[in-house]
């Protein structure tokens, strides 16, 4: 089950902006195409990428849904539980070169289902998260959460709230990044939002055997 903070909506919007006009403009003269785990009410793609002709969002909820199709004529449109759906194959009929993850709570079940899934893999893909699990972790409650028990035995409990936004975040990108066979060249990232509980990343990957996992 996705690990939840409390619901802010957008309280960073700036900040995701920011992330992602930098992820574009690393891609230099390659064309967009992205993945969008989270569309919400579309206030991302409205501010950063209504130029951008390819791409998928996912949302369950079916007003929301309504609106990012209309908003985004020309991306796919996927009504359903994004985690479950990547893990499954779903949107496999375009190679993405940006992975927009951005749910309300913990984002590694969506990265580990598009990564761990068969579809054809850029040679070269940015990812921007933005993350809420380290909301599990205050209070020293790591131990209790799955994804952070064994980093808390590895680390101690009470460190995994200090190390989370830097050392444990690039852990679980290695992790999930070596899933699809890529290696993770750049990683940035902070603790932001309501008491630091949120974490926004940044990672730019390369892909080792250009072949592998691809549908």
């Amino acid at each position: 089950m996705n690990d939840r903070a409390p619901k802010q909506d957008n309280l960073t919007l700036r900040q995701k902006v920011m992330l992602r006009q930098t992820a574009l403009a690393m891609l230099g003269d390659e064309t967009p195409v992205i993945c969008e785990t989270h569309g919400g009410r579309g206030d991302v793609y409205a501010s950063v990428y209504t130029r951008v002709e390819n791409g998928v969002v996912f949302e369950t909820d079916h007003d929301k849904s309504v609106i990012l199709a209309t908003q985004r004529p020309t991306w796919a449109v996927y009504e359903a539980d994004v985690e479950m759906a990547l893990a499954a194959g779903a949107a496999a009929h375009l190679t993405y070169n940006l992975l927009d993850v951005d749910p309300y709570g913990s984002a590694w079940e969506a990265i580990e289902g598009f990564f761990s899934s068969r579809r054809p893999l850029a040679a070269r893909m940015i990812v921007v998260v933005n993350d809420g699990l380290r909301f599990r972790a205050r209070g020293g409650s790591a131990w209790q959460v799955e994804r952070l028990a064994p980093f808390a035995a590895r680390y101690g409990n009470h460190a995994v709230w200090r190390d989370y936004p830097t050392r444990i975040c690039r852990e679980l990108m290695d992790e999930m990044a070596a899933t699809g066979g890529y290696t993770v060249r750049r990683f940035e990232s902070y603790a932001t939002g309501v008491e630091q509980k949120l974490v926004h990343m940044l990672a730019e990957l390369t892909l080792a055997e250009p072949d592998s996992k691809t549908a």
